[in-house]
């Protein structure tokens, strides 16, 4: 468990995939800063308890992380007051499909590792709003950057359609589930 503070992966935490959920609080701010050039940049995320889910758009319950040495975590208590997170190592990478479907969330995935390559349409629900971006590994460059709206407002799509290969990454914004449908 982390609360509050800045910590330096390979000295306070380990490097490592983990899932990271709310052990106690209500909402904190998570900030990895890669120590390395990265095309998916940082992650930020503001994670909350599953309650609170659905009360404001951006808001998700776990995000997936993949932290090396030398990344620069920063965990920043929200409005209501102090918190811990649970940093949960990913023991099995694959990601299964339920009849089919692939159920993402918010965090860094890795076709390939986490999921089969192919070509997929990716959809939210209605109520979420976030972003998807998907890079080959070259920095700078991304194959796919879409805000996805399950509303289909302020121009965001409802749907995406996704060509993935082995080695594409995918980060995930925002979003609590994302469904990836096999085409």
């Amino acid at each position: 468990m982390l609360g509050p503070g800045t910590y330096i992966a390979g000295q306070q935490l380990s490097s490592g995939l983990y899932e990271v959920t709310m052990n106690a609080g209500v909402s904190a701010f998570v900030r990895i800063d890669r120590r390395e050039s990265d095309p998916l940049g940082s992650t930020m995320e503001i994670l909350v308890t599953p309650e609170a889910v659905g009360q404001q758009s951006g808001l998700v319950p776990t995000i997936r992380v993949d932290i090396v040495d030398g990344d620069e975590i920063t965990l920043q208590a929200g409005p209501r007051g102090e918190f811990t997170l649970d940093f949960t190592p990913v023991t099995s990478r694959r990601i299964e499909p339920i009849d089919g479907q692939v159920i993402l969330h918010a965090g860094r995935w890795f076709v390939g590792d986490d999921l089969a390559p192919g070509r997929y349409v990716a959809e939210v629900g209605p109520g979420k709003r976030g972003s998807l971006v998907v890079s080959d590994g070259r920095v700078d460059v991304n194959l796919e950057h879409a805000l996805l709206d399950g509303d289909g407002a302020d121009g965001g799509q409802t749907t995406v359609a996704l060509d993935l290969a082995v080695g594409d990454r995918i980060r995930i914004s925002g979003l609590d589930k994302v469904t990836l449908s096999p085409v």
